[in-house]
């Protein structure tokens, strides 16, 4: 992933999960990587840090400035919004926006969502850096 285009097009990937040692891992690999992140604790987060510019999706970053949203890693359980909700409102906005979800869920329940988030990558709690890396470089 390293050079990624998304990169050099100032694209960012958002990671919404509650717990907050996942997130700072998760950012600090990809920060390693040479990629953008946004973070964010709950769904309502993200969706705040959202906008549309010209039919693309951006987000917010901490920085305040604005990128195109290039991914999203979202947990299964967020307070509040789940993160499968959290996924059919992105759809709604944006069909071909790559999404992983991450879940300590069991076998059974992950393949649930795999049938009903059909276009949705889920990697299961813990994984390795490099089924995550492979996750968001698929389509």
């Amino acid at each position: 992933m390293q050079g990624d285009e998304d990169t050099a097009q100032g694209q960012v990937i958002a990671i919404v999960d509650d717990e907050p040692e996942i997130v700072r891992v998760l950012e600090m690999l990809l920060s390693i990587r040479g990629l953008r992140v946004s973070a964010h604790v709950s769904a309502q987060s993200l969706l705040d840090a959202l906008s549309f510019n010209q039919g693309q999706l951006m987000v917010r970053t901490p920085d305040g400035q604005v990128h195109v949203l290039a991914a999203a890693v979202i947990d299964l359980n967020l307070p509040g919004m789940s993160g499968a909700e959290l996924v059919l409102r992105l759809r709604a906005m944006v069909k071909s926006l790559r999404i992983v979800m991450i879940t300590a869920a069991s076998e059974r329940l992950q393949h649930l969502l795999h049938t009903e988030l059909e276009t949705v990558t889920v990697l299961s709690k813990p994984f390795s850096f490099e089924s995550f890396e492979a996750a968001l470089r698929s389509d």
